[in-house]
């Protein structure tokens, strides 16, 4: 079948989504998705944004059928396809390329590679990294498609405003009179480019409208009970669930959602899944999360924790376990010891299953010779306590160098990603309450603990942090595709 001539009624998106992908699952979710993208290509939305959860089919939908759609309708105009990177986009782009010529569409052979490509009709496809160059192309139809790459990226405001930079120097410069632009994302920060496009909608230049009047495909996993709120020159595409239905049962039930939001925390959950990124402005360690032990046959009076609407919650303390499954040192280090620098920050920690006890605590400015001797002393104390983190950062090396040969278990800890990608890594943990400190009757250094976790990222110094994430991301087991890294 040839792409589509003046005086044959063309396919609409999907009949030729059917021809193309017969296997396609036509979700109830994606069929409205098919629908505004119908809408894109007969010219009534010229601004679209699209937030899906992970795995739900939007990538396939948007990038791989509907560009490839759009040149089987308009073989004469340009499409591009950027990414976070542009081996992803030149991925997507020669996926297009075969769905289009899977249908008829007659590729130019002086230009058929896959990250740029022509049709015979005059038109093609050019996919880009974003961030990257798109010097000499225009766009007909732009389509970004997940722009960050993961939490670390997400978390960075340099790399926010690489992206913001890029699309206003780079991106927006290619566009054609009368282009659509289409923007597909899973939410991981307030901050991101969807976030900024929506805060520049408000913007007025002498009385002048410079709002976009962005059309808003707004998918969260799980139907809440609220309407999010938009810019009011924007619309949003109305949800046809009742509150509580899983967007693709299907595929993921509530109840699988349910586990994957206990497993990844509200953070991420609330990011990546509901497409409602909430600010990391110190919320990472909320104080009630925290649980605690006390010494076996010991009574101490539950713990009382203020809650942010003023009610008080009494939080009863268990018996420290006498046997752990495993036991570890995690040590954050520092430079020097003056007045102003950051602390040495020593832990030791038990874990039975999922539950692990803090059990000895170190904090001091110290320097070299006096942090050998602390961590050889709670070596001593907690024998068991065979592995021993170090962060191969500051005095790391030279420490593990120094008792090298002395000290068993020394293991040199190179941090992936940044340090509030690692707290909300290690945040589930202790909002399941699978975290215990000792009970603050105790020790006095619990409270400025849980003040400098609570705190975080906004706090002076973040040793305690660093080195309570590091004993919890050793442990961490059966993360999706590294915590770390990617949840898509």
């Amino acid at each position: 079948m040839k792409a589509a001539k003046s005086k044959v009624k063309p396919l609409s998106f999907r009949e030729f989504i059917r021809l193309v992908n017969p296997k396609y699952q036509f979700y109830r979710h994606l069929e409205k998705l098919i629908n505004v993208l119908q809408r894109v290509a007969d010219g009534e939305i010229s601004r679209l944004m699209v937030y899906m959860p992970p795995r739900h089919g939007k990538s396939e939908t948007v990038s791989r059928l509907f560009t490839a759609y759009y040149l089987y309708r308009y073989p004469e105009r340009w499409v591009g396809i950027n990414s976070y990177a542009d081996a992803l986009a030149t991925t997507l782009s020669r996926n297009a390329r075969e769905n289009y010529t899977s249908i008829g569409g007659e590729l130019n052979p002086s230009a058929a590679s896959m990250h740029h490509w022509e049709t015979t009709g005059g038109g093609g496809l050019w996919a880009a990294g974003v961030g990257g160059p798109i010097t000499g192309k225009g766009f007909h139809l732009g389509v970004i498609d997940d722009p960050v790459k993961n939490a670390e990226e997400a978390q960075s405001t340099t790399i926010q405003q690489r992206h913001i930079d890029w699309y206003q120097s780079t991106f927006s410069t290619r566009e054609e009179p009368g282009a659509a632009i289409v923007l597909v994302q899973t939410r991981w920060n307030d901050g991101d480019l969807s976030g900024w496009l929506q805060s520049q909608e408000s913007t007025e230049d002498d009385g002048e409208d410079m709002a976009e009047h962005w059309h808003i495909v707004l998918m969260p996993a799980i139907a809440e009970h609220t309407t999010k709120k938009i810019p009011v020159t924007c619309t949003l595409e109305s949800d046809y669930r009742k509150p509580g239905e899983a967007l693709c049962p299907e595929r993921y039930s509530a109840e699988k959602l349910q586990k994957i939001k206990r497993r990844i925390g509200t953070y991420y959950w609330n990011a990546l899944y509901q497409q409602d990124p909430m600010p990391s402005d110190g919320d990472i360690f909320k104080r009630h999360w925290w649980r605690y032990w006390q010494p076996a046959g010991m009574t101490l009076p539950a713990v009382k924790i203020k809650m942010a609407d003023g009610s008080i919650a009494e939080i009863e303390a268990v018996d420290l376990p006498t046997e752990f499954d495993e036991q570890m040192q995690s040590w954050d280090l520092a430079f020097k010891d003056t007045k102003s620098s950051d602390y040495v920050a020593g832990q030791t920690w038990g874990r039975v299953g999922v539950s692990k006890y803090m059990l000895d605590y170190f904090k001091e400015r110290a320097d070299i010779n006096a942090t050998i001797k602390a961590i050889a002393a709670m070596s001593v104390k907690w024998p068991e306590a065979y592995a021993k983190l170090i962060e191969d950062k500051a005095n790391g090396p030279a420490v593990i160098s120094l008792l090298h040969g002395k000290i068993d278990g020394l293991i040199a800890v190179n941090p992936q990603g940044g340090k509030v990608a690692r707290a909300h890594a290690a945040s589930p943990s202790v909002e399941s309450h699978n975290v215990y400190l000792p009970h603050p009757a105790l020790y006095s250094w619990v409270d400025g603990f849980i003040e400098n976790c609570a705190g975080f990222p906004n706090v002076t110094h973040d040793d305690d942090v660093d080195s309570f994430t590091q004993a919890m991301i050793r442990w961490l087991v059966n993360v999706p595709a590294d915590t770390l890294v990617d949840f898509v």
